[in-house]
């Protein structure tokens, strides 16, 4: 999150975030947890949403530290949720319905700002989450509104669109770490609560793309590429609407001649499910991802590149050394911490990069592909990046892999079935 202030132009961090780096012991968030984030970007407007503790954790089932940036504008809210135990119930249970029970909104200092005292509310306070191609909440493409209902006084209070005037609650996140499916918890318009995308573990997206024959064609294509061409040939998935071509529309994209990598350029409000490309025959060239890749992911989740839910999406790799995989996002948290740790600038990056090639991991050209496969995988786990690795059938693509590392650092592949 630091990292996109500053590539924002922010010239400072939220006034909660800075007050919890000076380690005061006066402060009303005692805690922020930022394993978890929600985080929503649109149309020059983006919210972070984290579950935080503060001085009244003993007050409210759970509270929730919403972040929103607009401009050069930084707000700043504290939702305490008490719902109601049937509405407690239906969330823990996986049922994610419009949210009933008591809503505090106050400032980062604890001061009230709104207070809704009952479910009859007359007022709400309106969340409108936009569609993201073949990842909207809806199925009619013109997005889904969530909605917490709040009295009509204070500045939190009334209706509207989720624009630079009002707080953008991101939804309840239960205390227990775990967030809703969509980005925020309540009911659509139209009564549709269903999300025909959530989130999918990494073996459900290999079981998804095992029987994509569009998807299958192009790794084959990238195949054929790592092969016989000499630069890295790749390919953009967009979901469509339509649910033609195996649901994704792919562009093109390709490296300079003889070199590493590809300039995707990506511009803002572009927003991907995949991207898949190949290594070719090169010295330098690895049979699994590269320093390079993994910023790739980091830059697209930065700026908001990457579709909603962001564990949904998938970097694949074919190779020349006849070894395919997919890289998925399986905990967003981690993945932020370890970008801003590890590849958020070019020194950073060659740090990374030593840490590949020198032992333990010793991950390089000139070693065998399971050496490579197993030290990157171990090398994703003891780093703690919350991404997940498998492998693929390098003759068809038909079938993926989950690779695991277990405590004692043995290596597994597991067949997704």
């Amino acid at each position: 999150m630091k990292n996109i202030l500053k590539k924002a132009n922010y010239i400072t961090l939220p006034a909660s975030l800075e007050l919890m780096n000076e380690e005061k012991n006066n402060l009303y968030i005692t805690k922020i947890d930022s394993s978890q984030i929600t985080w929503i970007s649109y149309e020059g407007v983006t919210s972070f949403t984290f579950h935080i503790n503060t001085l009244d954790d003993k007050k409210y089932n759970f509270s929730n530290l919403v972040i929103k940036l607009y401009q050069d504008k930084i707000e700043e809210y504290i939702f305490h949720y008490t719902p109601t135990e049937q509405w407690q119930l239906n969330f823990d249970s996986g049922e994610k319905l419009n949210y009933e029970g008591e809503l505090l909104i106050t400032d980062i200092q604890g001061n009230q700002i709104s207070n809704n005292k009952g479910i009859g509310a007359s007022c709400m306070m309106i969340v409108d989450v936009p569609c993201y191609g073949a990842s909207c909440p809806c199925t009619d493409g013109n997005g889904q509104t969530f909605y917490v209902k709040i009295t009509c006084e204070g500045s939190g209070g009334g209706g509207g669109s989720s624009g630079p005037g009002n707080p953008n609650p991101g939804g309840p996140i239960n205390p227990g770490g775990h967030t809703p499916t969509d980005p925020n918890t309540g009911g659509g318009g139209g009564g549709n609560n269903n999300n025909p995308n959530p989130e999918i573990t990494p073996c459900e997206i290999g079981k998804r793309l095992r029987v994509n024959i569009p998807f299958r064609n192009t790794m084959g294509i990238l195949k054929n590429s790592a092969q016989n061409d000499n630069f890295e040939k790749g390919f953009l998935l967009k979901p469509n609407n339509t649910g033609s071509n195996g649901g994704y529309d792919y562009t093109e994209v390709n490296g300079p001649v003889n070199g590493d990598g590809i300039n995707i350029n990506l511009q803002t409000g572009d927003q991907y499910a995949g991207l898949i490309h190949s290594h070719y025959e090169k010295e330098d060239m690895l049979s699994v991802f590269s320093v390079s890749d993994l910023a790739t992911i980091w830059d697209m989740s930065l700026y908001g590149n990457i579709t909603n839910p962001e564990k949904n999406f998938f970097l694949g790799v074919v190779t020349a050394n006849e070894t395919t995989y997919l890289l998925t996002i399986e905990d967003l948290g981690k993945f932020i911490t370890f970008g801003d740790n590890n590849l958020a600038n070019s020194d950073l990056k060659d740090i990374l990069q030593i840490i590949y090639q020198n032992p333990p991991y010793s991950i390089s050209s000139n070693k065998t592909n399971i050496h490579n496969e197993q030290s990157f995988a171990k090398l994703l786990k003891n780093m703690n990046t919350g991404l997940k690795l498998m492998k693929g059938n390098y003759t068809n693509f038909y079938g993926w892999s989950t690779v695991d590392v277990d405590n004692n650092n043995n290596v597994t592949t597991n067949y997704c079935h």
